[in-house]
């Protein structure tokens, strides 16, 4: 998507993976499914906007991070406007009926004919995304949105300068949430939009320290100690001195991504313990029919999607995967040292249909339960 593949690349990739890809049309859309601890609210929208995306061929559903999923949108160019539309209705609605207290958001980029393109969608929908921490009241960013959000920003005298726009809040939310990689187009957006009012030093200064005491006292509340934080910034040796644009993007950047980067070290710690406990359930319970993400997630007190996130992350594969795995194992060593039959090992191991056991055993290990008891692949 960000451009490191060519198109025949995408193909052969997507072939692999069993994917059409073939279309008119091609659109890229994110959305959000925000909280890290869990509630039901979250685990319903987040089962019904995956269930919903999963079940209609016009959508490629793809995680981007640990908040954010992306979809890719194919289909005729006469229908992709309906296409988008959907995408559009379904986060609303699910949010609308599960959980009306959460704020959503999605972002979408202008729809193109040709895959060679879709880097450029990428990058269009990556600047459009960082306008959720602009605009957090918007829930919808678009190029037309977005333009006229910015219709709106001249400035003639800092008289003139809406304070609440440039709300240390701001800067918080993108430290506490935001990726390194979407730290580049936050900062350029943001500073697009206040363009005609850095002419200001005033203002400058104003920003400036605005960042950096919001961003040590976020430090603090993490157990990063100051001095920690600011060493090594070489950009806070412009505070107090005249700066351009370009000054103030390099400033933004270092800040920030020093911040996310420490964040991202703190919070390791936390998923690492998180994780174990989690590891620690599934493998008391691995054999239980009813043994589901959205349980795990309860059970350590975290949201679904960040646990599923979390998990394919750290342990390099997913829920499903693992769960499946420890399953097999287990049936493989019923298999090999009792004479239960198959429909019995299913039950012990956690599927009540012993025919979806059947398959899943002959997909993950190569040959039926019965060929696997008499010899037929062991090792």
């Amino acid at each position: 998507m960000a451009g490191r593949l060519t198109v025949p690349q995408i193909y052969e990739e997507s072939s692999k993976l069993g994917l059409d890809l073939l279309a008119q049309s091609y659109c890229l859309a994110f959305f959000s499914i925000i909280g890290e601890n869990y509630s039901e609210p979250d685990a319903q929208v987040r089962q019904a906007l995956l269930g919903l995306f999963m079940k209609h061929p016009e959508y490629l559903l793809l995680r981007w991070n640990l908040t954010t999923y992306m979809v890719l949108i194919k289909g005729d160019t006469d229908q992709m406007e309906g296409y988008i539309h959907r995408c559009i209705n379904a986060v609303q609605n699910c949010y609308s009926t599960y959980d009306r207290e959460q704020r959503w958001h999605v972002a979408v980029a202008r729809p193109i004919c040709r895959l060679s393109a879709l880097p450029g969608c990428f990058e269009e929908v990556s600047r459009l995304w960082a306008y959720r921490y602009i605009q957090p009241q918007t829930p919808i960013f678009s190029a037309e949105t977005v333009g006229r959000l910015l219709e709106h920003r001249e400035v003639q005298s800092l008289n003139q300068v809406d304070v609440s726009k440039f709300s240390p809040s701001i800067f918080l939310g993108v430290m506490q949430t935001a990726s390194q990689e979407e730290i580049p187009n936050f900062v350029g957006e943001f500073l697009l939009g206040v363009q005609d009012a850095i002419a200001s030093d005033a203002f400058c200064q104003y920003l400036m320290l605005s960042l950096r005491f919001t961003a040590t006292e976020y430090m603090l509340s993490l157990g990063i100690a100051q001095d920690e934080f600011l060493a090594g910034l070489t950009c806070l040796e412009m505070v107090g001195r005249t700066v351009g644009e370009q000054d103030l993007r390099t400033y933004f950047i270092e800040i920030l991504m020093r911040a996310v980067k420490l964040r991202d070290r703190s919070s390791g710690s936390q998923h690492r313990d998180m994780l174990s406990q989690a590891v620690a359930y599934i493998d008391a319970h691995f054999t239980d029919d009813s043994l589901s993400l959205n349980q795990v997630a309860k059970e350590v007190d975290i949201s679904s999607n960040y646990l599923s996130a979390v998990f394919s992350q750290e342990m390099k594969c997913t829920f499903v995967e693992y769960v499946t795995n420890k399953r097999m194992a287990k049936a493989k060593e019923l298999l090999r040292n009792t004479d239960k039959r198959s429909g019995e090992v299913a039950q012990e191991v956690g599927y009540k249909d012993p025919h979806y056991f059947s398959f899943l055993f002959k997909k993950t290990q190569g040959c039926t339960p019965r060929d696997y008891r008499t010899g037929g692949k062991r090792g």
